[in-house]
């Protein structure tokens, strides 16, 4: 399904980050539900850009609906 795959990796970025930080893992920092777990590991990089620009290409959009099943 040509279109949808900026959307799941939003949705995917967005489920990451609702959740708590396991323990243990290499995540010291934004460990908290809605804290961005990807800033924590990588501080320098500015991961929401990829999203954007795949979107203006028109690759996709970074819209989506989670359905529960």
């Amino acid at each position: 399904m040509y279109g949808s795959e900026v959307a799941i990796d939003q949705a995917f970025a967005d489920l990451v980050n609702q959740e708590h930080a396991l323990p243990g893992s290499c995540i010291e920092k934004n460990v908290r539900p809605g804290e961005d777990k990807f800033k924590g590991l990588y501080p320098d990089v500015d991961w929401p850009i990829q999203l954007e620009y795949a979107q203006k290409l028109g690759i996709g959009n970074r819209e989506y609906e989670l359905v529960k099943i």
